[in-house]
C-alpha cells in the first residue's frame, strides 16, 4: 500500500477588511470629505464579488470535507480486511468448510413473503425471506466461502418450501425465482424436499410445476397439505413406479 500524503490547501483569506472604524465612518460622516455614492456603490460592487468568492471557498471545503471522510472510509475498510487476514478461520482448508457448511445447512426455509393467507397463518415464524437460509447467508458471506458454497450443491438441495394455494405466482416472483436459484445451484444433487401447502389446492402452481420438473432428482419428498395434491403429482410424475415415486413420498 502506497504511503498518500494529505496535501493541505492555503488558509482562504479575505480580499475586504472589514473594521469596526470603517462602519463608523460610513455612518458617522457627513459633508463634502464623508463616503459619495459612487463611493459607496463600489464598495458595494467589491462586497458582492467577494462574497461569490466565499461561496466559492465554502465549496471547495465541502468537496474536500466529503474527499477526507471517503479517504478515512477506505482506509478503515482496508483496516478491517488486514485485521481479518488473522483470523483462525482462515487456516481452515475448504475441505473441512465444506464438512462445517453442510453440517450448518440442515435446510433451507422459502416461505412465500409476504404471507397472503387470512384464513392460516405460516407454520413458521420468521423475520425475514433471508433468515433461514443458510447456504445463501454462507454464499454472501466472503468470496471465499461464496467459492465453496457454490462448489458444494449439497448445501443448496435441502429445501423446505411453504407456499399457499391458489396464489398463482409468475416465473419472475422472487420466491419462485430463489426456487429456481436453489435448485440450479444443487446441480445433479439429491433433492431433499419438504413441501407444505396451506389452503385446497384446485390447480397446478407454479412450485409444483419447478418441482416435478426435477423429480428425477429426488432422494426424498415431503408433504404436509390438502391430499388433492397427489392427483396434481401423479398425473406429471413420468414413472410413480421409479426411484422417485411413491416410496420416496411422505405425506403428513
Amino acid at each position: 500500500m502506497s504511503n498518500d500524503t494529505l496535501y493541505r490547501t492555503p488558509v482562504f483569506s479575505a480580499r475586504i477588511r472589514v473594521s469596526s472604524a470603517v462602519s463608523t465612518q460610513l455612518c458617522s460622516e457627513f459633508g463634502p470629505g464623508s463616503f459619495t455614492a459612487k463611493d459607496r456603490k463600489d464598495l458595494l460592487i467589491h462586497c458582492d464579488r467577494h462574497c461569490d468568492d466565499y461561496e466559492q471557498e465554502v465549496a471547495h471545503l465541502q468537496s474536500q470535507l466529503l474527499y477526507i471522510r471517503q479517504q478515512q472510509k477506505r482506509l478503515k475498510n482496508h483496516e478491517a480486511t488486514l485485521r481479518s487476514q488473522n483470523s483462525p478461520v482462515r487456516k481452515i482448508p475448504n475441505a473441512i468448510l465444506e464438512i462445517i457448511f453442510n453440517l450448518a445447512c440442515e435446510r433451507n426455509l422459502l416461505q412465500e413473503y409476504p404471507w397472503r393467507n387470512a384464513t392460516q397463518s405460516p407454520p413458521t415464524t420468521i423475520s425475514s425471506p433471508m433468515a433461514s437460509l443458510p447456504a445463501l447467508s454462507i454464499a454472501s458471506t466472503c468470496s471465499r466461502w461464496r467459492k465453496v458454497a457454490m462448489s458444494t450443491p449439497s448445501l443448496w438441495s435441502r429445501l423446505r418450501l411453504e407456499v399457499i394455494s391458489g396464489i398463482h405466482l409468475s416465473h419472475h416472483d422472487p420466491f419462485i425465482h430463489a426456487v429456481m436459484l436453489h435448485l440450479r445451484r444443487a446441480q445433479k444433487c439429491p433433492l431433499d424436499i419438504d413441501l407444505y401447502v396451506a389452503g385446497k389446492i384446485r390447480s397446478t402452481c407454479a412450485t409444483i410445476l419447478i418441482l416435478t420438473s426435477v423429480a428425477s432428482d429426488w432422494k426424498a419428498f415431503k408433504y404436509d397439505g390438502d391430499l388433492g395434491f397427489w392427483v396434481l403429482f401423479s398425473t406429471r410424475l413420468e414413472s410413480p413406479s421409479s426411484r422417485t415415486g411413491r416410496e420416496l413420498l411422505q405425506f403428513r
